[in-house]
């Protein structure tokens, strides 16, 4: 298992700010409220403090699911996905946070309309702290002429939320802060676990090219893309 701590500079934390405030309404929200945005992400920076915990999980077999030295990965279609790379595949194994902090930061805020508004950061900030591993992923693949397909996560497509066990059973979580509770939830709540296939060819990024609903809110591929760069 690894750890990695990135250095989050300037850019980051300017990025976050606008997203956040685009999400929340951009020019609509009202001067006061942006400026208390602004006040709390200046705060988060010295708060937060991201790290993500992974490792490569070998798969041992594939049928309707995937199997891996940590267990199953009960997913018909990233099953359909897997075996659509090359046989030389494993799985990314991680586990993202911003610790602990944040979310005692979020309690003591009185303001309903503030502990929104940082929710919402929250949600973004672990988002684009997770992005910029799966860059590191997908660069160090690159690397070793391999590719890899998006992250996904459980509770996502057909993967059903208990699928954190797996992901706890090859990681221990409490090395970064990070437990599972009896319902599979994370805590700290800006946690995001994930799973990101390596092979030396990943002709599908994405299982929404296997799914037929098209108005579904979480699909990353147009409805009809086959998920192929």
């Amino acid at each position: 298992m690894n750890h990695s701590i990135p250095e989050l500079e300037s850019p980051f934390w300017e990025e976050l700010t606008r997203k956040t405030l685009d999400g929340l309404g951009g020019a609509s929200l009202s001067r006061p409220l942006q400026k208390a945005l602004e006040q709390d992400i200046g705060a988060l920076q010295k708060l937060v403090h991201p790290e993500t915990i992974y490792a490569e999980c070998r798969i041992i077999s594939l049928d309707e699911y995937i199997h891996t030295e940590a267990g199953p990965l009960e997913s018909r279609m990233f099953s359909c996905l897997a075996r659509r790379c090359s046989p030389d595949r494993s799985l990314i194994l991680t586990i993202t946070t911003l610790g602990s902090e944040f979310d005692e930061f979020c309690r003591l805020q009185k303001d309903l309309s503030r502990q929104f508004m940082l929710d919402a950061a929250g949600s973004l900030c672990v988002e684009m702290v997770a992005d910029l591993f799966q860059v590191h992923v997908s660069e160090c693949a690159k690397r070793q002429s391999k590719c890899i397909s998006m992250r996904f996560s459980p509770g996502y497509c057909d993967w059903q939320v208990a699928g954190q066990r797996l992901i706890f059973n090859a990681l221990d979580g409490s090395t970064a802060g990070v437990s599972l509770n009896d319902h599979d939830v994370m805590v700290p709540l800006k946690t995001i676990s994930a799973a990101t296939l390596v092979a030396d060819a990943v002709t599908v990024k994405a299982p929404c090219c296997f799914c037929q609903r098209d108005g579904c809110p979480w699909r990353r591929l147009p409805f009809g893309r086959t998920g192929a760069e």
